[in-house]
């Protein structure tokens, strides 16, 4: 188990025994170095880098260099224990390189599991598992063991147990949240959204104020709170690179000031004061990791934001240009269509389509819904529409043979109210209604209100439909159909726009043009709606014999 490890070519014969002499290597050599800062007689010490490199190679190579770690700490144990006095030397380093591969294994696994196998410095969920589990819940654990055995063995006193286990838990966890981290970053060179020059000076810059505060504090000035500023600049301005090196320049700098300066362990003792150095460079990392990770989540949040909006932008204009550009011709006629989508796309569409001798076939249609998938399903329809109305002999036929499509593809649950017509140069129009309504009859002040003929599209597979109505219009005299969200759209009250809200405006439009019609209606619903948000999406199509 390993971060990115579909990304990555798997490790295998020599490559991975390679791999594992590696980190063997630097595990030992890491080990020597934190030896140098024991504090107490039976060897521990505060300051025990190897437990960050171990998890490290564990999250970018896998579990399988195990071998390298363990062999490498039995080593370095029995070097550190061969002198004793004790059966220790014998089981002491097997079982602590035991502890070690434990602790590597499950912090490596919780990191990966908690950040579905990105890179933890990139995901906050995958950082509180490293600082959580990698740096305190494991090391508690093992630290406790290994106070414990400590106190059975005679190495230490059961009155020194609290010293030895705080001594473990710390110099590990330190370890975790600040190597850990840096070599998870630099396995990749930084990408860096600027000049990587620029970026390399200001990283510099940034490393070399961190100096400073350092200097001061080796001239015995309390201002270590300064080093605090630079992590955060790190997180914001260096991402994970720069936050790593940061972290490692202020940590190495704080016990350097520590142990050199005029200050060093007063009124303390060693140990105590490099477990309290620990605790603080501990606690300054982890800022800056917990910045870059909700950062770098939020640009990606952003980003992915950003793309969502374009691509459907785009499809706000795919869906767009599948409307009619222009009003139709016909012969003694106005006819007028206007659609406005609750979302960047919506599931209501209109069309109109020259059928020869003068005539002219109009349709609307309202999918289940708005948004991106009710878009889709309006595109299809007003494919199939378009498909199979010049083999159809009347609209029944043509809406019987649409809705046996729709019907096999449309899931469970989504159905479309279409409303079809075919108006003829000598004033009559031919309508059929499937699920839609209202379709409205004007004729002066009368406004007739309509319901639909047959049920929806979709629903029914075999479903056939009746003869179309015929209505003989009369100068000015209109058809006028929309969709629902102009009579659902509530004011802030809770009560609808309605069937006779929709009729009052109607019959105020009565000697308006077709387009000036919808325009007076689409004004109508807004001044009744008072601010509320559109809820559905608003399709109108008038009709009018001139």
């Amino acid at each position: 188990m390993s971060l990115d490890a579909p990304k990555r070519p798997r490790l295998m014969g020599w490559k991975l025994q390679a791999v594992r002499l590696g980190v063997a290597v630097v595990y030992l050599n890491s080990a020597f170095v934190s030896e140098q800062f024991a504090t107490q007689e039976h060897g521990l010490t505060p300051v025990w880098t190897p437990a960050g490199i171990a998890l490290g190679a564990a999250l970018i190579f896998g579990l399988r260099i195990w071998p390298g770690v363990f062999i490498a700490s039995v080593f370095h144990g029995w070097l550190v224990l061969r002198d004793s006095e004790t059966l220790m030397w014998l089981w002491g380093p097997i079982v602590g390189a035991t502890l070690e591969v434990a602790q590597m294994s499950l912090a490596a696994y919780a990191v990966v599991v908690a950040a579905r196998g990105k890179d933890p410095l990139h995901s906050l969920r995958g950082m509180i598992a490293l600082i959580g589990v990698g740096a305190v819940a494991v090391p508690s654990i093992n630290g406790a063991l290994v106070a414990t055995l400590f106190c059975l063995d005679g190495r230490a006193a059961w009155s020194e147990f609290f010293s030895v286990w705080i001594t473990w838990a710390i110099g590990t966890g330190v370890a975790v949240v600040v190597v850990t981290p840096f070599f998870l970053a630099w396995r990749r060179m930084p990408r860096p959204d600027r000049s990587l020059l620029l970026w390399g000076l200001e990283l510099v810059a940034v490393v070399t104020v961190t100096w400073a505060v350092d200097w001061l504090i080796l001239n015995d000035l309390d201002v270590e709170y300064l080093k605090i500023p630079p992590l955060v600049w790190a997180a914001f301005r260096l991402g994970a690179h720069g936050s790593t090196v940061v972290v490692i320049v202020v940590a190495t700098g704080t016990l350097w000031s520590e142990i050199f300066g005029e200050r060093a362990f007063q009124d303390q003792s060693v140990n105590q004061a490099l477990i309290l150095l620990q605790a603080f460079i501990g606690t300054v990392a982890v800022l800056p990791l917990v910045l870059v990770a909700t950062l770098t989540e939020r640009r990606a949040a952003n980003e992915k934001q950003a793309r969502l909006t374009n691509d459907l932008e785009v499809a706000r204009a795919i869906q767009r240009s599948l409307l009619p550009q222009a009003e139709p011709n016909v012969d003694g006629f106005e006819i007028a269509g206007w659609s406005r989508p609750a979302d960047q796309t919506g599931g209501d569409f209109y069309d109109w389509i020259s059928v020869g001798g003068g005539r002219q076939f109009v349709m609307l249609g309202d999918v289940t819904g708005h948004g991106i998938g009710p878009a889709l399903v309006t595109a299809s329809c007003r494919a199939y529409v378009r498909a199979e109305q010049p083999n159809a002999e009347d609209l029944s036929q043509l809406l019987t043979r649409v809705n046996s499509l729709l019907a096999a593809d449309l899931p469970d649950g989504r159905f479309i109210t279409f409303f079809a017509a075919v108006v003829h140069p000598d004033g009559s129009v031919e309508a059929l209604s499937a699920g839609h309504g209202p379709i409205c009859v004007c004729r002066g002040d009368e406004i007739e209100i309509l319901n639909a003929d047959g049920p929806p599209l979709g629903v029914i597979d075999d479903l056939r439909f009746d003869a179309p109505r015929r209505f003989k219009l009369k100068s000015g005299e209109r058809l006028a159909i929309v969709t629902d969200g102009f009579t659902e759209w509530a004011s802030p009250d809770g009560e609808l726009f309605g069937n006779l809200r929709l009729a009052d405006s109607l019959r105020a439009s009565r000697d308006l043009t077709a387009t000036e019609a919808i325009a007076s209606l689409e004004r109508a619903v807004s001044r009744h709606a008072r601010g509320t948000a559109q809820a559905d999406d608003l399709t109108a199509l008038v009709i009018k014999r001139l």
